[in-house]
């Protein structure tokens, strides 16, 4: 799809931003959430900070039966995962981003 939106100058799609590197001729579109602005540009950083208006969130669910503690080797596992160490982790993965802070305390809390 990038390639023939590349070769398509009144083109428009959808993709993540990391998936565009290889095309130069794409062109990432500042966004706004309302007709009035402002329009935010898209940048690793504003998606990092949530400030671009269209973002995706990749999701980790898992199985509990209702009113019983988490697998002591699951909840160890999602404490590292929600741990500094655990996020900085994602970030030098280089796909994903971190948590925002108020996430982490959120889903740090469900652990307890």
């Amino acid at each position: 799809m990038l390639e023939e939106l590349s070769n398509d100058k009144y083109g428009i799609a959808w993709a993540a931003l990391m998936h565009t590197k290889d095309y130069p001729n794409v062109r990432p579109l500042a966004l706004a959430a309302r007709d009035d602005g402002p329009y935010v540009p898209l940048t690793p950083e504003t998606v990092r900070d949530r400030t671009y208006p269209l973002i995706r969130d990749a999701y980790f669910y898992l199985n509990r039966a209702p009113g019983k503690p988490l697998d002591p080797k699951v909840r160890e596992f999602m404490r590292y995962i929600l741990s500094r160490e655990g996020q900085r982790a994602i970030v030098e993965h280089g796909i994903y981003n971190p948590l925002t802070p108020q996430a982490l305390r959120e889903q740090r809390q469900k652990l307890d």
